[in-house]
């Protein structure tokens, strides 16, 4: 059978070993709220837009016009954060598609405020135009410099059967990127 501890020896250990000084409780109950309150700072500066600029990048209620070789995207831009934006440039020309205008910019954007930018194409080539994804630029400036973010406007249903919206889902079989949808429709029918 083993020794087992004596009275003695009971008395003479340290019940407080291992335990944390007041002064080392203190220390890490600072330490711990100060980590919070720098966690919700950072949450706090990334929500704000301050440092990245926060874009609704799906323009699910863009609208348009289209017809005689031409066509006119009517894209909303949305400022997400809690600090004004400046909207500096928009769109870009593509294979096919030339921009021949684009209204609306330079624009200010207020905190959870939205500004519609026109933009006018040529479709210069039918056939040409992209027919995948093809997002639209939009340069945005800061105090120290440009940023360049993608919106993505909503599918747009074209030959689609009677009683579908003309902008949908991307679930939807009908649904065409915006570019080849309007280009589509702007193209003289053959």
């Amino acid at each position: 059978m083993a020794d087992l501890l004596t009275d003695e020896v009971w008395r003479n250990l340290d019940p407080h070993h291992g335990r944390l000084s007041r002064r080392q409780t203190r220390q890490l109950l600072l330490a711990a709220a100060l980590a919070g309150l720098l966690a919700v700072a950072g949450l706090a500066i990334w929500r704000s837009g301050l440092l990245m600029p926060r874009l609704d990048q799906t323009a699910d209620n863009t609208s348009w016009s289209a017809g005689g070789g031409r066509f006119v995207l009517h894209l909303p831009v949305r400022n997400e954060g809690w600090t004004a934006l400046t909207v500096t440039r928009v769109g870009r020309g593509g294979p096919g598609l030339h921009l021949t205008d684009v209204v609306g910019v330079p624009a200010t954007v207020a905190p959870h405020r939205m500004t519609t930018v026109y933009l006018f194409y040529r479709v210069t080539d039918c056939t040409a135009v992209q027919r995948g994804a093809w997002p639209v630029p939009v340069r945005i400036q800061r105090p120290w410099g440009t940023l360049t973010l993608a919106v993505q406007p909503a599918l747009i249903t074209v030959d689609a059967p009677q009683g579908l919206s003309s902008f949908v889902d991307g679930r939807d079989p009908y649904g065409q990127q915006w570019q080849s949808a309007l280009a589509r429709l702007s193209c003289p029918r053959t």
